[in-house]
């Protein structure tokens, strides 16, 4: 019967295992050092307008100054106390699996 290419890959592979996987390292190491030498600086751009990145990035500023304080229903303003005890129950009913 004759072998077909798959299996002798697959012979090959197994007899010389070492070898496979130091070739395997050598790409993914070659692969780093490309990456590293030619690959440029990673930008993303939030600004599309009208989209919900854009509004998300418009109200972080107003967040993080205080411009904009979320209310509680009755009109007075939260605390970082009344925070932390309304995220208190939420974690004691977190299952974990």
């Amino acid at each position: 019967m004759p072998a077909t290419r798959l299996a002798r890959l697959a012979d090959f592979a197994f007899r010389r295992r070492r070898l496979v996987l130091a070739s395997w390292i050598a790409a993914l190491l070659a692969a780093f050092a490309l990456v590293a030498v030619a690959g440029g600086d990673w930008s993303a751009d939030y600004n599309t307008p009208g989209s919900q990145s854009k509004a998300a990035a418009d109200a972080v500023p107003k967040t993080l100054t205080g411009a904009e304080t979320p209310r509680q229903p009755h009109g007075s303003r939260l605390r970082r106390s009344s925070i932390a005890t309304s995220t208190e129950g939420t974690r004691s009913t977190t299952r974990r699996c």
